[in-house]
């Protein structure tokens, strides 16, 4: 009797300890598990509190809508991570004097961001230089260095890269950032690793041939590309520079140009990315000002930058501007 009492006793124990086992996996499984990650990469705001001739870019609207998009930012459930991706000021004078009104601008926003530098952010005189920007963004990425790796969730790896060459309008990275990156991704082989740029490391189909010159493209763009192409994790690379919407898949490697809301289509995007199913949702969204996209059409349509695209129909720079069927997908899936 005894015997058959503590025979159950032992199988009772076994399945308590199968069943506390199985409670366990089952958690730190669950705690594996990647989370969506939701993002906003906005680049090109072109920030300005002076008075200044308007082109293509709404410099003069520029106050207004970037204070209506951070509104619309704080708004957002869920969201985990803002970067700014590059050109947020507009240096009239090279002195960086609208620096104190766009860092209020950003006191108010309620989600951690940091920034990358763009061309304009190094359009400076002679006694400053791209530190001068860094320095006011030390709690932002730009500490020690002018790039940046943060992992705002486990599991995602976001790499923002100093793209900017002072005083110039094309972009570089030069060979010491690119030896940083490159043991950046050997150390993290294990991660979803997004880079984060502000000029293009491929070059935006154009049907026209526009834009010969090399200030819309990263300048060792193949260098680049054939460094990350070692790395699988590398996922995604994300820029702005040339106001655009556009996407393509290379490789293993999904680009995604961003359109900028100061200029025609006047919106940015919100993406929410699964790193189990590898894929990207996609949340197009439009400045809320009706009148000012309306103005931001005319004035692209007429200026010389939509000629230079296509001088018979400048008009058609709109279809590019918005981007084509594949640019304005609402879910992307990646290679695994």
């Amino acid at each position: 009797m005894h015997h058959k009492l503590y025979k159950k006793f032992l199988l009772g124990l076994t399945l308590l300890i199968i069943g506390l086992n199985l409670s366990f996996t089952s958690v730190g499984a669950k705690q594996n598990n990647p989370k969506n990650f939701k993002m906003v990469f906005l680049p090109d705001i072109h920030f300005s509190t002076e008075d200044k001739k308007d082109d293509w870019i709404l410099y003069n609207e520029s106050f207004v809508i970037f204070q209506d998009v951070i509104a619309d930012l704080n708004k957002i459930k869920g969201l985990d991570f803002i970067v700014f991706g590059g050109d947020l000021l507009e240096n009239k004078n090279k002195n960086l004097d609208n620096m104190p009104t766009l860092l209020d601008s950003l006191e108010v926003l309620q989600t951690p961001y940091n920034v990358i530098l763009g061309d304009r952010d190094v359009d400076l005189g002679r006694k400053m230089n791209k530190f001068n920007f860094a320095r006011e963004f030390k709690r932002h990425g730009l500490k020690d260095k002018t790039y940046w790796q943060a992992e705002p969730i486990k599991g995602f790896l976001l790499v923002g890269l100093d793209t900017s060459v002072a005083n110039s309008k094309y972009g570089e990275i030069d060979f010491k950032q690119l030896l940083w990156l490159n043991n950046v991704l050997d150390d993290n082989k294990d991660k979803f690793i997004i880079i984060l740029m502000h000029h293009p490391a491929i070059k935006l189909h154009y049907k026209a041939k526009s834009h010969p010159d090399r200030s819309f493209l990263l300048a060792n763009a193949i260098q680049f590309r054939a460094l990350i192409a070692n790395y699988p994790q590398v996922k995604m690379v994300i820029s702005g520079h040339h106001h655009a919407n556009y996407a393509e898949k290379r490789g293993n490697i999904l680009y995604m140009s961003m359109p900028s809301i100061v200029t025609y289509p006047n919106e940015y995007k919100i993406l929410t990315i699964n790193s189990e199913s590898n894929r990207i949702d996609v949340d197009t969204r439009k400045i809320r000002f009706k009148q000012l996209i309306k103005k931001a059409k005319n004035d692209i349509i007429n200026s010389k930058y939509a000629i230079k695209y296509n001088p018979r129909k400048p008009n058609k720079i709109l279809d590019f501007q918005r981007g084509e069927k594949f640019s304005r997908k609402k879910r992307y899936y990646l290679y695994k």
